[in-house]
């Protein structure tokens, strides 16, 4: 059980987060008079309030009262019936939506929280879609490390995530605003107010053109009706770039398939037809036509990346950012990726999801502390296909005329609304999407990356069939790679297949401290790499060796572990130091030069003999290590 101390000292740390903190109990009710209206960042009170409630858990009032927090409730309880992990994928998979990586804990009943920021308030709605419930002003939630009536606790999935903005994020703010849009009343409709000053502004804006376009008027009159208020009523004005992204963030999610959407005026209708000249095979065969350009694996059948479009899919958490940023460095630099030759160009990478602490961290981590190259290009923001990516894209080529690879990730975020109005069907709408960026791509020799999400199943025999979409995006792309993986302890498996690709190369991967690896997929040697990376990191180890190097010794696990108190304690018990010694025996003689003999006595205990060779040049465990490792190829486990 987390003790009161622990409690307290997490309560100080959200109320220095800005979250507004009360007690609890085991139930979730509040202990204080007024509930969550009394829940503070107070430090002093809440000190009262935990010394007081002993044993009580965590509260958090979500809402403004916490800077904006709100938290997608998503309820999971096998002997309830309660899925409501599916219900939330499957509305995002129907409405060709997904969430970003954001802070998210999980409950005791074994639910998950979604942390979110918004500068708009948003209620609560229970029942938001099934099992999945949303938790804004006027609600609270129960946060780590508390722990439930049922005995579990409830704890962070990563406690230094970062916390996504629903600002940012338009298919976020189109599930909540699919939510709440059938629940307002009359009554509760927004009224333009007079004035809007400092701290107001944007949020008054973002209400104004939500409520001009649920009125149906077109996106030309909510761009102008905005700006004019802007202008008039905003004391001071926002900046013409701040409206137009304030209104651009209603227009293009707030509602799918409303009559604003600006359709090509050429879609569904039926163009006069134009007499063309036959076209011979022959006069094809003297025509010098380039091949395409390799950007990773040259002159190899098998390449990992070529011009054209190319749909990066995988599950999330498998580290598609971190394949295509590994990717983009090397390209940047001219060295080789994944054991691939690649040809050094400038690299554009689009981050559309992550914040700038987050790529930093990630860059320092993926160029493994070297410099960033200075042809490496990385920006947050970008105009969707509707409103002029490929004319931002072609102005990024004119100022470095040399980018070859652009990454956007991820490409939902860029996507056009689908036609709902002409009936256009997915199919039609992912070659709509794709076009232009393969007339890009075609036009410029440039490779485009389009990072994707994977549904929720994987079929082994056909990866390529759970990229998020429909057949179209595969069908119109010009090459596709899918990262999976069976089980955690398996290597990240990379499958390519592509137009221009004679092969359909697979490679097996490993994903570490930001590096890539390659690693193979049989079995039996993953086992073996598993079980020599168990026997280097174990604490227990370094504890044996020290104790032989200090003389011959005889003794049970118990006498082990008292004799290394005082050279380097072993923090295990007896069963844990016997196991040990049982499973790495040879490996103890092979890597640290020591030898194990067991011995049964008579009362069936196991008394354990260890013997230190001496071999010149090795004066220490510490030289051994280095030297085993560096004979295994192992860096950095110790």
């Amino acid at each position: 059980m987390a003790k009161n101390n622990e409690i307290l000292k997490a309560a100080l740390k959200y109320a220095d987060k800005g979250w507004a903190v009360f007690p609890v109990s085991k139930d979730k009710n509040p202990l204080v008079k007024n509930g969550f209206k009394d829940a503070t960042t107070d430090k002093e009170t809440i000190k009262k309030w935990f010394s007081y409630y002993t044993g009580a858990n965590i509260g958090i009032a979500t809402g403004q009262v916490s800077g904006g927090l709100i938290v997608i409730d998503v309820d999971i309880d096998e002997n309830e019936g309660k899925f409501g992990d599916e219900s939330l994928e499957a509305w995002l998979d129907e409405n060709d939506c997904y969430f970003p990586d954001t802070l998210t804990a999980t409950t005791g009943r074994g639910g998950k929280h979604y942390y979110f920021h918004s500068s708009v308030p948003f209620g609560c709605k229970v029942g938001a879609i099934e099992n999945v419930d949303i938790r804004g002003d006027g609600g609270y939630v129960v946060v780590p490390p508390s722990i439930h009536k049922n005995g579990m606790y409830y704890k962070w999935d990563d406690e230094d995530e970062e916390i996504a903005s629903v600002d940012h994020e338009p298919d976020v703010q189109f599930f909540l605003y699919e939510s709440f849009k059938n629940t307002v009343s009359d009554k509760d409709k927004f009224e333009i107010p007079k004035e809007a000053g400092k701290g107001s502004r944007n949020d008054t804006l973002f209400k104004i053109a939500a409520s001009f376009q649920s009125q149906g008027m077109d996106n030309e009159s909510i761009f102008a009706s905005v700006k004019a208020y802007n202008l008039a009523n905003c004391k001071p004005p926002l900046s013409d770039e701040e409206v137009n992204k304030i209104i651009k963030s209603v227009v293009n999610r707030y509602e799918k398939g409303t009559k604003q959407v600006e359709v090509p005026k050429d879609l569904g209708k039926t163009k006069a037809s134009t007499k063309r000249k036959l076209k011979k095979g022959s006069e094809l065969m003297q025509k010098e036509i380039p091949e395409p350009i390799v950007y990773v694996g040259i002159g190899r059948e098998d390449p990992i990346l070529v011009e054209g479009t190319c749909i990066l899919s995988a599950k999330p958490k498998l580290g598609k950012s971190w394949f295509v940023l590994g990717m983009c460095l090397a390209i940047c630099n001219g060295e080789d990726f994944l054991g691939y030759k690649t040809k050094k160009c400038s690299c554009l990478y689009l981050d559309l999801e992550t914040s700038e602490s987050i790529q930093k961290k990630r860059l320092i981590k993926a160029s493994a502390g070297e410099p960033i190259p200075d042809n490496f290009y990385l920006d947050t923001e970008t105009d969707n296909l509707e409103n002029g990516f490929v004319d931002q894209i072609n102005n990024y080529l004119e100022q470095d005329p040399d980018i070859g690879v652009v990454v956007v990730d991820v490409f939902q975020i860029i996507r056009s609304r689908q036609d709902a109005k002409n009936k256009e069907n997915e199919y039609q709408h992912a070659y709509r999407d794709i076009t232009p960026l393969n007339n890009l791509a075609m036009e410029k020799h440039i490779s485009i990356i389009l990072v994707c999400h994977d549904r929720k199943m994987v079929d082994e025999n056909d990866p390529f069939s759970n990229i998020l979409g429909s057949t179209g995006l595969q069908g119109a792309v010009s090459q596709m790679i899918v990262m999976f993986q069976k089980t955690k302890d398996d290597p990240i498996t990379v499958a390519i297949k592509g137009k221009t690709i004679d092969a359909q190369p697979i490679i097996y991967t490993k994903l570490s401290e930001g590096q890539w690896e390659l690693t193979s997929n049989d079995s039996a040697e993953m086992a073996s790499i598993r079980k020599r990376e168990e026997f280097f990191k174990s604490d227990i180890r370094i504890g044996i060796v020290k104790i032989a190097e200090e003389g011959d010794f005889k003794g049970t696990c118990t006498e082990i572990i008292f004799k290394s108190a005082s050279i380097y304690p072993i923090l295990a018990d007896a069963q844990k130091v016997g196991g040990f010694l049982n499973k790495f025996a040879p490996y103890l003689k092979e890597y640290d030069q020591v030898l194990v003999d067991k011995i049964l006595n008579g009362t069936g205990s196991k008394i354990y003999k260890l013997h230190k060779i001496s071999i010149k040049g090795i004066d220490s465990i510490d030289e051994g290590i280095d030297v085993s490792i560096r004979k295994q190829g192992f860096t950095g486990i110790i």
